[in-house]
């Protein structure tokens, strides 16, 4: 859909409401957990590498999503152009693909080369400047009715490790910190300096936050890290070569939300100590079964947002020890199908839960 087609009207009318809902939450006024669905479709594929398509496929997205039931339904744009910004800004070759979005390969094989590696400069290379791009294309176009996030924000760690051969990185974690402690500051840095430039693109009243997959808003804090190597790291390999640099970006933009994909029950403990998490995202599902009992023990009472990724057909009585009342949980709902399945499998997962928490 062209920006031109959209219906803006109805856009406001479906969605302002949910975010007042979000703000709500946020705030402590909603009474129980807050209930979403989640709906990407094409726009973290191919479609993805070109402003156009990428916004086209975006506001189909959003038009879809008018007709689902939540309380809550991300209703942002963003500026994606594939994991790998921070990677292709140190040097890492583009990959385009006609089935996917655009790839990325480490571009050193030792620790030994990254050592002395060179600072980047913001902004110079393809990825960084189609971010740039995609964030003016699309405040052209919307004329800035539509809120935009920061494109997805690998985690420090996840970032050198498309960089650095992910095996040379996790070796350097077990037993030489020391010696890749400048190329993850610089590589922080980076992350940081153009988190900056985005910000400034989008513009205060344009910006929601914290970004990428996250419930946001123009009044929400922080920003969002995709940390998937949380679930690959021992506990202490993560504390060193992981937390330690999220929490210099936590500090430097008041607060992070933390997602990571895959199973990483035995670094919990670790995980709530992080610096100024407010919100953190995982699945609770037959192939990730994170530990649901472990979880709602460990961030009780915190005040952490937990954002809980759920399916439909799934044992969902093993997420009944997230329902406490000093547990904040938002729970996304990852229907399948056309409009209608996905609202009568959204509408069966919230009965369960609200029947349960009576």
């Amino acid at each position: 859909m062209l920006a031109k087609d959209f219906n803006y009207d109805r856009y406001h009318k479906v969605f302002d409401p949910m975010q007042e809902n979000l703000r709500k939450f946020v705030r402590g006024d909603w009474k129980g957990p807050l209930f979403m669905q989640d709906a990407c479709g094409k726009v973290y594929a191919e479609l993805a590498n070109h402003k156009e398509t990428s916004l086209e496929a975006q506001l189909d997205l959003l038009t879809e999503k008018m007709d689902l039931h939540g309380d809550y339904l991300v209703s942002y744009l963003e500026p994606w152009c594939g994991v790998g910004v921070y990677a292709n800004a140190f040097g890492a070759k583009l990959r385009y693909y006609n089935h996917s979005a655009v790839q990325t390969l480490p571009v050193y094989a030792s620790v030994e080369e990254v050592e002395n590696v060179p600072l980047p400069k913001l902004g110079e290379c393809e990825l960084m400047q189609a971010v740039a791009d995609y964030i003016r294309y699309f405040r052209e176009q919307t004329h800035d009715q539509i809120p935009i996030v920061l494109t997805d924000t690998q985690s420090p760690n996840d970032t050198a490790s498309l960089i650095l051969d992910p095996v040379e990185l996790f070796m350097a974690a077990v037993d030489d910190m020391e010696s890749i402690d400048d190329f993850m500051m610089k590589v922080t840095k980076t992350i940081g300096d153009f988190t900056e430039l985005q910000m400034e693109l989008i513009g205060e009243k344009n910006l929601a936050r914290p970004g990428h997959t996250f419930p946001s808003d123009i009044t929400l804090p922080g920003i969002s890290l995709s940390d998937d190597n949380l679930a690959v790291l021992s506990p202490k390999c993560w504390v060193d070569s992981a937390r330690k640099y999220n929490d210099i970006l936590a500090r430097r933009f008041g607060g992070i939300a933390l997602h990571s994909c895959g199973v990483f029950t035995n670094s919990i403990p670790d995980l709530v100590r992080s610096d100024g998490m407010w919100m953190v995202n995982y699945k609770i599902s037959d192939f990730e079964p994170n530990d649901a009992a472990a979880l709602a023990n460990a961030f009780a009472g915190t005040g952490t947002i937990q954002l809980v990724t759920i399916f439909p057909g799934e044992d969902l009585t093993r997420l009944l020890p997230l329902i406490r009342d000093d547990l904040r949980v938002i729970f996304v709902v990852g229907a399948t199908g056309e409009v209608a399945e996905r609202n009568d499998q959204y509408d069966r997962i919230v009965d369960f839960f609200r029947s349960a928490a009576k």
